[in-house]
């Protein structure tokens, strides 16, 4: 298994605005507002960015199949990253009989559906048969990578949509201790999500 991160739209506006308004606390003021001036650019920026993905996974999605690879189309954290929900969906269709499903990343979901982006369980009702695994960790606000417990994720719902046979890794960085881990870990196998 590979997980692929498929590069971004390029625009004009900074990658993490939206992120960096909401940890400013103008969320409420300007958010709404950012993340129309957002969703436009990225709109009117994407075609040649996604056929540029479209040759190069071609080509390695060839080269995986030959060597038994399955490679996981993982969603994003910044709005600008390649894919966005309706790219999940097309680029799972093109490639259909390829090695390739979709890589749920927990914390990116909830941060996205934080800033009013996407909901995080329409991602999973949409692409979860086609899950073949997930990052498991725990976000509050735009802040992920904690784990799991230590955040405002509905694990219930999302062990409702895990299938059966996808792969689950813990995600979780700095400044989370060794204790907080196994913490996490504990918390993962108490809603009967972990190994």
């Amino acid at each position: 298994m590979v997980v692929l991160h498929l590069g971004m739209v390029e625009t004009e506006l900074p990658k993490n605005g939206l992120q960096k308004l909401y940890r400013e606390g103008e969320w409420e003021e300007e958010g709404s507002e950012l993340l129309q001036r957002e969703l436009e650019e990225r709109r009117r920026h994407k075609e040649p960015h996604l056929d540029a993905l479209f040759f190069s996974l071609e080509r390695v999605l060839k080269r995986a199949e030959k060597l038994g690879v399955t490679l996981g189309i993982e969603n994003r954290y910044y709005l600008q990253e390649i894919p966005d929900k309706e790219e999940i969906g097309i680029i799972l269709d093109k490639f259909r009989g390829a090695p390739v499903g979709y890589w749920h990343d927990i914390g990116h979901a909830a941060v996205l559906e934080t800033l009013g982006v996407v909901k995080h369980e329409e991602l999973l009702e949409l692409y979860a048969p086609k899950m073949v695994g997930v990052h498991l960790q725990d976000a509050r606000g735009v802040d992920d990578h904690r784990p799991p417990g230590e955040g405002e994720v509905d694990f219930e719902m999302v062990k409702g949509y895990l299938p059966e046979g996808a792969i689950k890794v813990m995600e979780i960085h700095p400044p989370a201790t060794a204790d907080e881990i196994v913490n996490g870990l504990d918390f993962l196998k108490e809603k009967g999500i972990g190994a």
